[in-house]
């Protein structure tokens, strides 16, 4: 967050942010989330039920991440340039 703050001063606030972070990826908050979770569910793997955390993990990201990104697609869609930026991350 503290990343699209910096991107978005000085900038009219409705601008597609298309530098830094958000260069590689349009989520980068999701894609840090995952990160995180990912190494919880390693850390559980010497556990005989090391699958578990992997399928909460799949189960979220199926159910709270994917529809998250579609919305924010339909939202940025709206911009100049979107498509443009969507091919590129």
């Amino acid at each position: 967050d503290s990343q699209k703050h910096f991107a978005l001063k000085g900038r009219p606030s409705k601008t597609l942010i298309s530098d830094g972070l958000f260069a590689r990826s349009r989520n980068p908050n999701y894609f840090g989330e995952i990160l995180i979770y990912s190494g919880f569910a390693t850390m559980a793997c010497a556990s005989r039920l090391w699958y578990v955390p992997w399928l909460v993990n799949l189960l979220v990201w199926a159910v709270l991440f994917v529809p998250g990104w579609l919305v924010k697609d339909r939202s940025l869609c709206r911009h100049a340039g979107f498509r443009a930026y969507q091919r590129s991350t």
